[in-house]
Formats: C-alpha cells, sequence, structure tokens
C-alpha cells in the first residue's frame, strides 16, 4: 500500500515537472509569476503554459495597447486571476480582455492608464475584482462597466477622475465595495449608486465633493462604512444616512462642516465609529447622538467648540474613545457628561469610557467634583496642553487630590510659566511664609 502511494505521488510530481512553464516564470501548481513576459508582443516567441494555469502574475512591463488578444495566441484562456500592477501600461486595447471569460479577479493599480474604454472589459463577465488604483484615469465611458454583472469588488483609488456618469455601475448589481478615494470628484449624483443594493462600504475620501445630496444612499441599505474625509463638504444634511441603519463606520473628518444638525444619526443606531475630527464644528446639537448606543469611538477633535451641552453623551453609554482635543473647551464637568456608578459590584456600569482626550483646550482649573471624578474612575484622561492656572487658591487642593495620577504644566502665574504642577506646594509654602512674614512685620 505504502509503495502504491509513493509511486502517485512521483508520478504527480512527474508530470507537474513536464507541465510546459516559460523560461521567464516560476510555476506552481495552477498559478505562475513572470517577469517582462509580455514586454514584446509581436517579436517574441509563443511561450507556452500548461492548460491548467488560472492565475498569473506578472512583473516588470505588459504591452497591451496592441490590437491583439495576446491571451488567446497564447491559449492561456482560462485565467480566474491576472494581476498586472506595476507594469508600465498606459493604454489598453479594447478587446485586450476578450478571451478571458472565467476571469475573476483583475490587478491594473499603479500603470499609467488615462482611459478606459466603453469595451474593455465587455466579455468579462464573471469579473468579480477590479483594482485600477494608483494610475493617471481621467476618463470612464459610461458603458465601461456594464457587462461586468458580478463585479463585487472595484478600486479606482488614486486616479485623476473628475467625475462619474449617473449609470456607471448601473449593471453592476453584486457590486460589494467601492474605492474612489484620492481622485478629483467634485459632485456625486444621487442616482449613482441607485441599482447597487448589496453595496457595503464606499470610500471618497480625497476628493473636491462639496455637499451630498440626501438622496445619494437612499437606496443602500446593506451600507456598513461610509467615508467622506478630506473633501469640502460644509453641510450634511440630517436625512442623508436615514436608509443606512447597519452603518457601522463613518467618517467626515477634514471638512468644512461647521455644526452638526439634531437627528442627524437618528437612525443609525449600530454606527461605531464616528469621525468628525479637522472640521470648523462650533455647535452640536444635544440630541445628535441620541440613539446611538452601538457607539464606541468619537473624534470630535481639531474643531471650534466651546461648549458641550451635559446631555450631549446621554445615550452613548457604550462610549469608550471620545477625542475631544484640539478645541476651545474652557470648562468640562466630568460629573455631568458621564456620571460614576453608584453601584460598584453592577456588571452593567452606565458608561463605558476608556479614554477621554481634552488636551490643548482653554481649562483653566478643575473643580473638586471634576477632582473626585478623576479620582475615582479608570478613564485615562489627557489634559496636558491646557492654561493651567497655577494659583495657590485655585488649584491647590485639587494638585493634592491628584498629584499620584497627573502631571500638568502651569500657564499662569507668571512664576511659574512652563513648570510642572508639582511645585505648587512649594511655592505655596513660600508664598504663605512670605504672607506671614508681612502680617507679623506689620505687627
Amino acid at each position: 500500500m505504502i509503495v502504491q502511494i509513493v509511486l502517485v505521488i512521483v508520478t504527480a510530481v512527474q508530470v507537474n515537472l513536464q507541465e510546459p512553464c516559460p523560461s521567464l516564470c516560476q510555476c506552481y501548481s495552477d498559478n505562475a509569476l513572470c517577469t517582462d513576459v509580455f514586454n514584446d508582443v509581436t517579436n517574441m516567441k509563443i511561450h507556452r503554459f500548461h492548460s491548467g494555469l488560472r492565475k498569473l502574475r506578472v512583473t516588470g512591463s505588459t504591452r497591451l495597447e496592441l490590437e491583439e488578444d495576446i491571451f488567446l495566441r497564447w491559449n492561456i484562456t482560462s485565467l480566474t486571476s491576472l494581476h498586472l500592477s506595476q507594469n508600465n501600461i498606459t493604454k489598453i486595447w479594447q478587446r485586450a480582455f476578450y478571451s478571458l471569460v472565467d476571469l475573476q479577479i483583475l490587478d491594473l493599480s499603479g500603470n499609467s492608464i488615462t482611459t478606459l474604454h466603453s469595451q474593455t472589459f465587455y466579455n468579462n463577465t464573471n469579473l468579480r475584482r477590479l483594482i485600477l488604483s494608483q494610475n493617471s484615469i481621467t476618463d470612464i465611458q459610461q458603458s465601461t462597466f456594464q457587462e461586468n454583472v458580478r463585479l463585487r469588488f472595484l478600486n479606482m483609488e488614486g486616479n485623476k477622475i473628475s467625475s462619474l456618469h449617473p449609470d456607471l455601475f448601473k449593471n453592476n448589481v453584486e457590486l460589494r465595495v467601492v474605492h474612489l478615494e484620492n481622485n478629483s470628484i467634485t459632485d456625486i449624483h444621487p442616482s449613482t449608486f441607485r441599482n447597487n443594493r448589496n453595496l457595503n462600504g464606499v470610500i471618497l475620501s480625497g476628493n473636491k465633493i462639496i455637499s451630498i445630496d440626501p438622496e445619494t444612499f437612499i437606496q443602500n441599505w446593506e451600507l456598513q462604512k461610509i467615508y467622506l474625509s478630506n473633501n469640502g463638504i460644509t453641510d450634511v444634511h440630517p436625512s442623508t444616512f436615514r436608509s443606512n441603519r447597519k452603518l457601522r463606520q463613518l467618517d467626515i473628518s477634514r471638512n468644512k462642516i461647521t455644526l452638526i444638525n439634531p437627528d442627524t444619526f437618528i437612525h443609525n443606531r449600530e454606527l461605531t465609529f464616528l469621525y468628525l475630527n479637522h472640521n470648523n464644528i462650533t455647535e452640536i446639537s444635544k440630541t445628535s447622538f441620541w440613539g446611538l448606543e452601538s457607539l464606541i469611538l468619537l473624534d470630535l477633535s481639531n474643531n471650534n467648540i466651546e461648549e458641550l451641552n451635559p446631555l450631549i453623551f446621554h445615550q452613548t453609554s457604550k462610549l469608550q474613545y471620545l477625542n475631544l482635543a484640539h478645541n476651545m473647551i474652557r470648562s468640562f464637568n466630568f460629573e455631568l457628561y458621564f456620571p460614576v456608578n453608584s453601584n460598584v459590584d453592577s456588571s452593567n456600569p452606565r458608561f463605558q469610557l476608556r479614554h477621554l482626550n481634552l488636551s490643548s483646550n482653554h481649562l483653566t482649573t478643575l473643580d473638586v467634583t471634576s477632582m473626585k471624578w478623576l479620582n475615582q474612575t479608570t478613564t485615562v484622561t489627557d489634559l496636558t496642553a491646557n492654561p493651567w492656572n497655577c494659583d495657590c487658591s485655585v488649584l491647590l487642593e485639587v494638585w493634592r487630590g491628584l498629584k499620584h495620577k497627573l502631571t500638568l504644566h502651569c500657564a499662569s502665574p507668571r512664576q511659574l510659566q512652563g513648570k510642572s504642577w508639582d511645585v505648587i506646594d512649594i511655592f505655596c509654602s513660600l508664598v504663605a511664609e512670605h504672607m506671614n512674614k508681612k502680617i507679623q512685620h506689620k505687627l
């Protein structure tokens, strides 16, 4: 029995060794890695691959502009995965992939492609993953993807696309994720994603979008991720995300938003990560985050917030990470925002806050209530880079209560500027001694 097994293995190895593999390639079972195999198609002899080749990755240079189906010529039409990233491709003949009817994954990233013809992927009806990132694409014809009805993943990140035709994804009913970040898109027509009912993620960061029509995501009930950071958005209409009840991650950071309207996120009860940092927000309604019972991370840093309503976090009991750094907050009553649970044995504390960042605001002092909160909580709190007033009558008692937990730096009085507040006790002792001497001198 053992001898038979050994003979089978030896025979299989011999068959694999006999399978054709071009000298420019390394072949492993059903996949191959080649260098410059398509560099000079017209003058180079036809290379032979074994008939079972399914996955092909090519490095170096590839020429696809010639009106010739090189995959048919070399009898490698059974490919399901083709990787041609960073192959110095500038142009693609409209029927270059016509014979690859079983193709499911096509990676053309990191080339210098400028235009996509409407029939480029016409015959690739099984295509599921298409990567076109880091090219120089400026023009995409309306019918470019119309035959790719099974397309699920599309990456066109890092190109020079300025607009999308409203019907560009009309036939891509199975589309799950679309990457369009770092382009020059100025506007998204409300019909662009209308037929993509299975859409799970839309990445539009790093464009030039100034507004999102409230109807843009109206039919995308499965959406879980929307990234709109680093655009020029000035306002978010309260009904923009009303249909996205499964939304978990929303990034609207690095825009020009000035206020968060009430009920903006009222329908997004599964929202877990919300990024609103690096905007011009000055005003947030007390009900803006109500209903976000699943929210874990909220980033409001680098805005112009001066004060927050005490009830603003009233319904975010699962919030663990809150970033309010680099704002203009002058006072923060910790106990009002996040009351410490009086029942220490409770297995379900009211709040689960782990990290609170209040650095680089306008805080000058802490009251005794805040000192008690900071002592009782396990929340890691960052209060650095605030203009703390280390006057003896203002901060001495707080410092004595928190010196084991926090080290901050003084902004005033002038004698203590830049010094850590652990010198307060010594400074205040000297001040008290000086005052006593003056009193005794007068007597």
